[in-house]
């Protein structure tokens, strides 16, 4: 793995323990519920960046509706892994998340996955 790699899945797992982090602050239910609203803002915040980055049309593509859905359900899988793991400390459970979602890029990374 070069460092590039290894820079995009570090920066990449540093915005989901942030997102998840904040998800974990703001919902007070179980397990399913903390990984389902962790999903929606990884979403909201993947849709934004692409309207950010690429404009608006490029929103309005099939392909990039696709991007955020994988985007979205790869952090709920992570998410739902790291509350069953570690439920009692949101801090760790944001931890555990970004791990988990780094270990899903690099089993995408390689085609693993």
């Amino acid at each position: 793995m070069s460092q590039d790699e290894l820079l995009f899945i570090l920066m990449q797992s540093g915005v989901v323990f942030v997102l998840a982090y904040f998800a974990n602050l703001i919902s007070f239910g179980g397990r399913f519920t903390n990984a389902l609203v962790t999903a929606i803002i990884a979403a909201i915040a993947a849709a934004a960046l692409i309207f950010v980055v690429f404009g608006e049309s490029t929103l309005a593509t099939e392909d990039s509706w696709r991007v955020i859905a994988v985007v979205a359900a790869a952090v709920f899988v992570a998410d739902l892994i790291a509350n069953i793991l570690t439920f009692s400390s949101r801090f760790l459970n944001a931890i555990v998340t970004a791990a988990v979602f780094a270990g899903f890029l690099i089993g995408a990374n390689y085609s693993v996955i």
